[in-house]
């Protein structure tokens, strides 16, 4: 008949012999080696609980909550599900850009063969301070796809013939990768829309490396068109405006194909169940 019960259980655990792929093998080399048992584990963490329960005459109530902490760490010393990739070093500004073929190498790290930086693309650091970026500066980025920590909170009570209850739980310390649906402007053919963050949070000069994502552009094709008029400042001062702006986008204006059904710049598969969309587009843009 305890009113108040508390739970606490601190756990380590060891596991050797896991199969896994053995990743000794440059990159560069096309071959794969089989699996074996040599990967090692250690986990570690804590589980609590409380949890309160009593009655007022007929009313009866309870509430609890319960946290968790789990951390499963490989022997490389990562822990299990941690994302990797090339750290954030900002955008290249068109100062950048405009020095970048001189400073390759130099002052800026020479960010792959052929490639031709532009205004508003992510920059990466260079880790191993070898002024180039490759695999050797690939390092863990935020938390693993698993949360290290959860935690949660159940209440209720009942009162005759009527109870309720409520569960609310959450986790924390986890990072997700988006698809590239969700990260990646047009997609890789070009022919997806844009999520609203990517045109609220793109880079543009005047938000520097301020901004939360890279600039919107094209490779290797030419698939909008826009045409505006700016104001001129002198003009405007007499209206108290700051700027205007009006313009046109066009969106897929032409596109010569024998395919027809769908977008002849995507694979035929599931995901391409659409046309080619003609968009056009007309606006005002106003600064005060």
């Amino acid at each position: 008949n305890s009113k108040l019960k508390v739970n606490f259980d601190y756990f380590i655990e060891r596991r050797k012999d896991i199969l896994t792929n053995r990743k000794v093998l440059p990159t560069y080399l096309a071959a794969n080696l089989p699996i074996a048992n040599i990967g090692k584990v250690d986990n570690k963490g804590y589980e609590l609980s409380v949890n309160w329960r009593d009655r007022i005459h007929y009313f009866r109530y309870h509430i609890g909550f319960n946290l968790a902490y789990y951390d499963y760490m490989r022997k490389t010393g990562k822990p299990v599900g941690q994302q990797m990739g090339y750290k954030y070093d900002g955008f290249f500004s068109e100062e950048d850009v405009a020095k970048y073929e001189t400073e390759r190498g130099k002052s800026i790290p020479d960010h792959g063969t052929g490639y031709i930086p532009k205004p508003g693309d992510v920059k990466y650091k260079d880790l191993n301070n070898d002024h180039k970026i490759d695999q050797y500066d690939v390092a863990a980025i935020g938390y693993p796809v698993y949360p290290l920590l959860t935690g949660g909170i159940n209440l209720g009570f009942s009162y005759k013939g009527f109870d309720f209850s409520m569960t609310w739980s959450g986790a924390t310390k986890v990072s997700r990768l988006l698809d590239d649906i969700f990260r990646e402007p047009f997609g890789a053919t070009d022919s997806r829309s844009l999520m609203k963050y990517m045109i609220d949070d793109m880079w543009t000069p005047e938000k520097g490396n301020s901004a939360k994502a890279p600039a919107i552009s094209f490779t290797n094709k030419v698939k909008n068109v826009e045409i505006g008029y700016n104001f001129s400042k002198k003009i405007l001062s007499k209206i108290n405006i700051g700027s205007l702006r009006v313009f046109a986008t066009g969106y897929n204006l032409l596109t010569l194909d024998k395919l027809k059904i769908v977008d002849p710049e995507s694979r035929p598969n599931g995901n391409a169940m659409y046309p080619v969309v003609m968009v056009i587009n007309m606006g005002l843009k106003v600064g005060f």
